[in-house]
């Protein structure tokens, strides 16, 4: 897969820069900062949990780690079928840690759908809940597996 083209000339990027509106600070930096100065604090919540910044840096980094381990690399593209669950802030953001690309679809997407944007975008991972309103997405993607390079 060929990388992204990037439209912005270096002389945007350093225009951006110096009017303070491009900083070279990923998701990860900022959150770790926050982290450091409010570990306590909460910073999202969801029908089933709430997290504090510490331990939402830790799922992410937890999330990433099991990623890498698993063979994903900068430039991969991941796709993810979640909830709006703390789950899907601590993969997606696992993968931009990762220099990733994330694929977000929605969680009504059935197999017809997911093969189509497996297919199309190349994706390395699929991460997917167990289940979501009565559907169970394991056996889904199951029978992918084999139509998927």
């Amino acid at each position: 897969m060929s990388r992204f083209e990037n439209r912005l000339t270096r002389a945007m990027q350093d225009e951006y820069t110096q009017a303070g509106f491009w900083h070279d600070d990923t998701f990860h930096d900022i959150l770790a900062r926050n982290a450091a100065r409010f570990p306590d604090r909460e910073v999202l919540y969801d029908r089933h949990q709430r997290v504090t910044y510490g331990e939402l840096v830790q799922r992410i980094d937890a999330v990433a780690a099991r990623l890498q381990n698993a063979g994903v690399c900068e430039g991969d593209v991941i796709t993810i079928q979640l909830p709006n669950w703390i789950d899907f802030a601590c993969a997606f953001f696992a993968v931009e840690r990762l220099g990733a690309i994330a694929i977000q679809v929605s969680a009504d997407f059935r197999e017809h759908e997911i093969e189509f944007i497996l297919q199309f975008s190349q994706s390395v991972a699929f991460i997917c809940a167990r289940e979501f309103r009565g559907f169970q997405y394991l056996p889904m993607i199951a029978s992918l597996r084999s139509r998927l390079p």
